[in-house]
């Protein structure tokens, strides 16, 4: 009963570190990025929902490999968290290839932006490692 206590545990973690740091942060760091380069931040309300939520599922995803890796493997002090953030960063440009959308993904998308996202997934998984390891 621990055990799922524990998973439980970090899915809430990851899912509300998802809608902070992949949701909310991440569209924040984009828009900016966006606008330092010249181009339209399409800063919407349905837009930050719908960053929110994916960032919820991500996170909630995240927080779940994040225990599981820390538990299984013998990784030293943030590793776990670095491997995470890295899963999650090439999640997020594989995803939207298999569906077709790859072009939208990466291709349109300048180095500058490709670095912030690469930074705000490491961030996350930083911060799910620091929530978890202070409910210990």
């Amino acid at each position: 009963m621990k055990q799922a206590n524990t998973y439980l545990e970090a899915v809430f973690v990851g899912g509300i570190a998802g809608i902070v740091v992949l949701g909310l942060v991440g569209r924040i760091a984009t828009a900016v990025v966006a606008q330092a380069m010249g181009q339209p931040t399409n800063f919407t309300l349905s837009g930050l929902l719908e960053v929110t939520v994916v960032g919820a599922v991500v996170g909630a995803l995240g927080g779940a490999l994040f225990l599981f890796l820390r538990e299984r493997l013998t990784f030293p002090g943030l590793m776990p968290a670095i491997v995470v953030g890295a899963v999650v960063f090439a999640a997020s440009i594989f995803v939207p290839w298999l569906s077709g959308r790859m072009e939208l993904a990466t291709l349109g998308a300048s180095p500058a932006t490709l670095v912030v996202a690469a930074l705000v997934c490491l961030g996350y998984g930083v911060t799910v490692h620091g929530i978890l390891a202070r409910l210990r």
